[in-house]
């Protein structure tokens, strides 16, 4: 079954596939490399233990349904605060000519977004759901809504804590025999020279 949104979890959400595409879908999985926890030594180490105990692995989850090293619970939470009475919305009101179809009754609201799994998160930039966070520390401190207490007590580390848990999230590598990643915009100006 589908995960349910916290802001309406009594509301019914249909799974997405059936036995057969599921077994499918994980043979699939089983093919591809796996990412990896690379050592990242003391600091590292020492990074893994500040992860857990402000609170990162509450919805990071490192090891999940038998998946070792996943860092998610796949579980929809809001990650903005919400818009203050009178204010408005920072994105803005849609365009008058965009006609959006209702949105169903059992999808997630526009707020709410899916705990990313962390695996490879070393070699995944931008992050955030819009790649706004440049670096890890900018989508650490992206958090708000649900998250917010937990960037709050990142900031309250020391310099040397908050630097270890980065130490660490950059241990989180996508499997050594990983196609590398193109940059579309890089490709197409090679291409013309």
């Amino acid at each position: 079954p589908q995960a349910k949104p916290f802001t309406a979890g009594d509301r019914p959400a249909e799974p997405d596939l059936d036995r057969a595409q599921v077994r499918q879908l994980v043979a699939f999985v089983k093919t591809l490399p796996r990412p990896i926890e690379a050592d990242g030594g003391a600091a590292a180490a020492h990074g893994k233990e500040r992860f857990k105990s402000i609170g990162c692995a509450a919805c990071h989850v490192p090891d999940l349904g038998g998946v070792r090293g996943v860092y998610s619970d796949f579980l929809l939470y809001v990650m903005d605060d919400p818009t203050p009475a009178g204010g408005s919305d920072p994105y803005g009101p849609a365009p008058p000519q965009l006609k959006l179809p209702p949105r169903p009754d059992d999808g997630a609201e526009p707020n709410e977004w899916k705990t990313p799994a962390l695996w490879g998160v070393a070699d995944s930039a931008p992050y955030w759901h819009d790649g706004s966070a440049a670096t890890l520390k900018d989508a650490i401190l992206r958090h708000r809504g649900m998250g917010k207490s937990v960037t709050e007590r990142f900031k309250a580390l020391s310099a040397t804590d908050q630097a270890a848990v980065i130490a660490f999230l950059n241990t989180l590598k996508a499997p050594p025999d990983a196609y590398p990643l193109r940059n579309p915009a890089v490709t197409r100006l090679t291409a013309r020279r």
